[in-house]
């Protein structure tokens, strides 16, 4: 674990399982939450990675909207949630051109996010 902040819930899609369904798993696996997803739509990141000798990486994102509470934790997956306000979240991410306090994909994800619900 790097020790950047990063997305809630993420991860990788299973042979034969669809972004849904990898979706409700990862959220159930690593913050214990069941519930209804949103598709949001889809995104691209490149990012530079600090703990990987600065290289740059692609990752693509499908992104969905959830509403719940955390449960279980899963410990060395995920440290420790809050909630913050999104808007304030990006503009500070604004800030961090060289991803040491955020994950560039979060950072591509949060902007899609408040861009789809006009909120940006």
């Amino acid at each position: 674990m790097s020790g950047r902040l990063d997305h809630s819930s993420a991860g990788h899609v299973d042979p034969g399982e669809t972004y849904r369904q990898a979706a409700i798993r990862e959220l159930q696996e690593e913050l214990g939450i069941t519930g209804e997803l949103t598709e949001l739509g889809k995104t691209i990141s490149d990012e530079i990675e600090p703990e990987a000798k600065r290289q740059q990486i692609r990752h693509l994102f499908t992104v969905f909207e959830c509403r719940g509470n955390p449960g279980t934790l899963a410990k060395g997956e995920v440290k420790n949630v809050w909630w913050a306000d999104p808007k304030k979240t990006y503009e500070e991410m604004k800030r961090d051109p060289h991803n040491q306090k955020y994950c560039g994909g979060f950072k591509a994800t949060l902007r899609m996010y408040l861009e789809k619900k006009n909120l940006k």
